[in-house]
């Protein structure tokens, strides 16, 4: 998406306002979907991901000028980071109105912190966004439902640091982890006595 300036306008080069969304400028809806996040729910989720949003910056050394929620009925973007480092962040569905998974809300936020730093979607951008989900993640605020996060996931905790360890290599560019043991000729047999 187009970085935007504090006043509002897009810079696409273009001497027009894009068009985001439902075939509206600006991509706003109106009508009672708007309105259905109720001032408190939006307060919560506010002062929840201003709070996030702070520790994950302080972390990563990043100057954020604030994070406020974008306005009801805007449906072209999840979130945008302005020039002077003002972020805003859509909470509600586009359709329904209902709260957004606060899952989704911190990978926004992630988003648009790693444009703090680069200010395009190139492979620094990519890696850089990786490394704050990855670290928000560990601190127990990112935190999406998936295979690994499942209670009834069957990997072991053993597993789960080699994927995590892998993970991380490949962020570090680091070499990965050396290969855990093969496992026992018994584990590779399919059938009894040696028939195949």
């Amino acid at each position: 998406m187009a970085r935007r300036q504090a006043g509002g306008q897009a810079q696409t080069g273009l001497p027009f306002p894009r068009f985001l969304g439902q075939g509206q400028p600006g991509g706003v809806v109106s009508g009672p979907s708007a309105l259905a996040l109720r001032r408190e729910q939006r307060q919560a989720l506010m002062e929840r991901l201003q709070s996030d949003g702070a520790r994950i910056a302080a972390h990563y050394g990043l100057t954020c000028r604030g994070i406020v929620a974008e306005r009801p009925g805007v449906v072209g973007h999840y979130g945008i980071c302005y020039e002077d480092g003002l972020i805003k962040i859509r909470l509600q569905h586009a359709t329904r109105g209902t709260p957004l998974k606060y899952s989704s809300l911190v990978s926004t936020l992630c988003h648009e912190l790693a444009h703090l730093k680069f200010f395009d979607h190139q492979e620094g951008f990519r890696r850089f966004y990786a490394r704050l989900l990855a670290w928000a993640r560990a601190q127990g605020i990112y935190r999406p439902r998936g295979v690994a996060s499942a209670p009834e996931c069957s990997l072991t905790p053993a597993e789960r640091r080699e994927i995590l360890h892998s993970f991380r290599a490949a962020l570090d560019g680091s070499a990965p982890s050396p290969a855990a043991e093969p496992p026992a000729r018994g584990q590779l047999t399919l059938f009894p006595d040696g028939a195949s």
